[in-house]
């Protein structure tokens, strides 16, 4: 018998103090010197990365201005620069998926500066919550949440050589100890990583191996992390992926997707064991950059420059796909 969620639509007073929010990123500074002359727009999932590559990128010179990295959906970040003329000033939108910059230079050629460019694959992981983490043992303890070695499902690879391999197709355990009775994933329609979580689940038939075990009914959005999600068999979605890491540290939910690159080691150090999550790296995500236009014409040099650095394609490609192999995206 195929096995379903029901969905969950996560609300009360706390999240609609969110949700007049929602279409405005959250932007952190990088550098020491100087003024903001450069603002990036990128998806939830690779905003460490950014960060990581602004500091770098700000070093060589060194340079005498600073980067925002204002982060957030791909959706809202694509809402924001198509309904307000990009107010914003962004200069390069990276996305956690090829349509939203393919759509911009389609429907909003005025406000983009070139053609798309990949600049990563992500690859999506199942996390245990700490509260699950600590509900089981073993060495795979993610593992333990899974049905696995059976001829039908998502299929799963080990985060790390050191764990036992992983047998055959996955689906989540809904019966029996321990199972998975909540889950988070971001919004399928506005963030590119929920739309394949619920493509892992059985949402449609974009991968022929899936869990088959998504609900029927609309998907809602719950903006606030700290919302209980606590009947059996829910799926409770959020604004993005950071929103959706934090009600699974939170332990709002007994596990959820999100991105690897959220839980990378290189960034979180031992933040998260590596046995805490699964990755399903036949279902990566192509994550799309391209360059917009602004008014300072200085701020468009500097985002083509960044966007130079980062090496996706040329000479510096083999060293641009090393450092996504160690950041934890999949090479180009």
């Amino acid at each position: 018998m195929k096995q379903t969620f029901g969905l969950k639509h996560v609300a009360g007073a706390a999240a609609l103090a969110v949700a007049s929010m929602s279409s405005h990123a959250a932007c952190t500074t990088i550098g020491s010197t100087g003024t903001v002359d450069l603002k990036i727009a990128v998806a939830s999932n690779f905003s460490a990365a950014a960060q990581s590559i602004a500091t770098s990128f700000l070093a060589v010179g060194p340079k005498s201005y600073k980067i925002q990295i204002c982060d957030g959906s791909s959706q809202a970040l694509r809402d924001d620069i198509v309904n307000t003329s990009n107010s914003s000033q962004y200069a390069l939108f990276l996305s956690a998926d090829s349509d939203r910059p393919a759509d911009l230079r389609t429907n909003s050629a005025a406000l983009t500066a070139d053609d798309p460019f990949t600049y990563a694959n992500g690859i999506p992981v199942f996390l245990l919550s700490p509260n699950a983490y600590s509900a089981t043992s073993g060495t795979y303890r993610a593992v333990n949440y899974l049905s696995t070695g059976q001829g039908s499902g998502a299929t799963a690879t080990r985060s790390d050589s050191s764990l036992s391999a992983i047998s055959n197709q996955t689906k989540l355990k809904k019966a029996g100890s321990p199972t998975v009775s909540t889950l988070a994933i971001a919004k399928p329609s506005d963030a590119p990583y929920g739309l394949q979580a619920s493509r892992l689940l059985g949402a449609d038939t974009a991968y022929l191996n899936n869990m088959g075990q998504w609900g029927a009914g609309d998907t809602y959005v719950g903006t606030a992390t700290a919302t209980t999600c606590t009947a059996a068999s829910e799926i409770c979605s959020y604004n993005n992926v950071n929103t959706t890491l934090t009600a699974i540290n939170n332990s709002v939910v007994t596990a959820g997707f999100v991105s690897y690159g959220q839980v990378c080691p290189t960034f979180t150090g031992s933040t998260y064991p590596l046995d805490s999550y699964v990755l399903y790296q036949e279902y990566l995500i192509a994550q799309d950059g391209i360059l917009l236009n602004v008014t300072d014409p200085a701020a468009k040099t500097k985002a083509s420059d960044f966007k130079d650095y980062m090496l996706v394609t040329g000479a510096g490609a083999a060293d641009w796909n090393t450092y996504l192999t160690n950041n934890c995206y999949a090479p180009l």
